[in-house]
Parts: C-alpha cells; structure tokens; sequence
C-alpha cells in the first residue's frame, strides 16, 4: 500500500511539472517595457474596461468584477481604476483576477438594484 501511495505521489508531481514545463514554454513572459495598456469602453448605461498586449485584447471586462450580477462602472475614473490594477497583476505574472475586497479598497461605487 505503501508502495503504490509513493507511486501516486510521484505521478501526480511528475505531471504537476510537465505541465508546468509546458505553460512555460508556450507563454510568452510579460515585461515591465510590454505594451500592456487599457482602455475605457462604454459599456449598457455604464463602463468597462479592455486591456491589450500590444494590439492584442487580452480581457474584455463589461461589468464590475467580484460584484454579484453584470453591473457596469458608474464612471470612467472607476473602470480605469481596476484596469490598473489588473495590469499591475499581469505584469508580475500573478492572476488577474480582482476581489470583493479590492474592488472596495479602490471605492469602486456599485449602484443598488
């Protein structure tokens, strides 16, 4: 039993590293000098946001992210606010992906139903 728990182990972290390997060879690294940049899109009765490498649309963001339903930002200054710091995420290779408690910590203003 010992044995074949050693074996499982050893399999899974194998794959864990070619899959790694993979990633790595596939994806082009994003450096301080990119051309990463955003754009503020009007989005339904509100804003969004775009953000590119070089010419590339990389997201696409319509709505407020981390908030419950598919609001837009009231304004400009906020959608360009998350847009930032999606960037930033980006560029040091971490997942963009924002949360509810950056969304507020950025004051991000969510209108009520």
């Amino acid at each position: 039993m010992l044995r074949v728990t050693g074996i499982i182990i050893v399999t899974v972290l194998f794959m864990a590293l070619a899959y790694y390997g993979f990633v790595e060879m596939f994806t082009e690294p994003v450096k301080e000098d990119s051309k990463i940049h955003a754009e503020v899109i009007l989005a339904g009765e509100g804003y969004g946001y775009q953000i590119y490498h070089g010419e590339r649309v990389l997201i696409k963001q319509e709505f407020i992210p981390a908030v419950h339903g598919t609001k837009p930002f009231t304004s400009p200054t906020d959608a360009r606010r998350v847009a930032k710091l999606v960037m930033e995420k980006i560029t040091k290779r971490v997942s963009p992906e924002i949360t509810q408690s950056e969304i507020e910590a950025l004051d991000v203003v969510i209108l009520e139903d």
